[in-house]
Formats: structure tokens, C-alpha cells, sequence
């Protein structure tokens, strides 16, 4: 069964709290139970344009998550900023990551926007090979080019980065 990507619940934050903090270990969880209540409360994610998207397996765990924002990039261009992503699956690490980012597609086409910025932190950098690593191959294949420690899809259409 493919991994389901859906907005954070709000009761959900302590679990996803541990994910996050394989990518960053700065940020409390206070900031973190903050953020959530803020951003992820239920129907947020039609009516601000923050949040963050956790990849749940059929039991329920959350196995991914990015956190994001939508910003104005150079004139008329909206972008889809996503920190903080991480795949975390030991059994089936590629088809969680590639649910994370088909979610970021279809999160970006619904909030307008014409690109995707990834930014990674430097916890992607270092992790670990294997089935337990951070940072995903898909993201390569899924169209992202290297923009320094930060990867762009352009999404095409008028204002893209065509």
C-alpha cells in the first residue's frame, strides 16, 4: 500500500516533533507545538498558506514530513518553499520520499504556485546511507536541480522560471 500524504493533525505534533528533529535539531519543541497550532489546525491548510504535510503508513505512523510556506520569488512568481522535508521509512525509504514530493507538486498546483524551493539543511548533507537516509534519490529524478544546498522544479506556465 502506497504511503498517504496528508495535512499534520494537530494531535499528531509530538510524533512528527521526532522526525523534524533529524533535520533540525535547533528547533524546540515549544517552537514546534507553536508552529503547529498555528499553521495546522484543521482546514488551515485551505486558508493559509504555511503548514506542513506528514507521509503516514497503513498503521498510522507518520514515516515523512516537510513543513512549508509559499513566497513571492522575482516579480509574479509564487513559489512553494518547503524546509524541514525528511523520509524517514526503513522498509520502503523511495516510495515514501516519492510521496512526499508528488504531494509537494500537487500542494504547490493548488496554492499557485509556479515553482518548488527545497531548501536542505545541512542534516541532509550528513546523513546516513542506506534505507534510513534523509535526503531521498527521488528528489534527482522528480526534476530538482542543485541551487547550492537548496533544489528547484520549475512547474512550468506563465511566470515559471522557463
Amino acid at each position: 500500500m502506497r504511503t498517504r500524504v496528508l495535512p499534520l493533525r494537530p494531535q499528531d505534533a509530538h510524533q512528527a516533533y521526532a522526525l523534524l528533529h533529524l533535520v533540525d535539531g535547533s528547533c524546540t519543541l515549544k517552537e514546534w507545538l507553536t508552529f503547529v497550532h498555528n499553521a495546522c489546525a484543521e482546514g488551515a491548510i485551505a486558508t493559509v498558506k504555511s503548514g506542513a504535510m506528514v507521509a503516514r503508513g497503513p498503521d498510522e505512523r507518520i514515516l515523512g514530513l516537510f513543513v512549508y510556506k509559499t513566497s513571492v520569488g522575482r516579480p509574479a512568481q509564487r513559489l512553494l518553499i518547503v524546509h524541514h522535508f525528511v523520509a524517514f521509512d526503513p522498509f520502503n525509504h523511495g516510495a515514501t520520499a516519492q510521496s512526499l514530493l508528488d504531494a509537494m507538486d500537487k500542494l504547490a498546483a493548488e496554492l499557485s504556485c509556479e515553482a518548488i524551493r527545497l531548501e536542505l539543511s545541512p542534516s541532509h548533507l550528513r546523513a546516513p546511507l542506506g534505507p534510513l537516509r534523509i535526503l531521498p534519490d527521488p528528489v534527482a529524478v522528480a526534476g530538482y536541480a542543485a541551487a547550492g544546498v537548496n533544489a528547484m522544479k520549475d512547474l512550468g506556465g506563465p511566470g515559471g522560471l522557463e
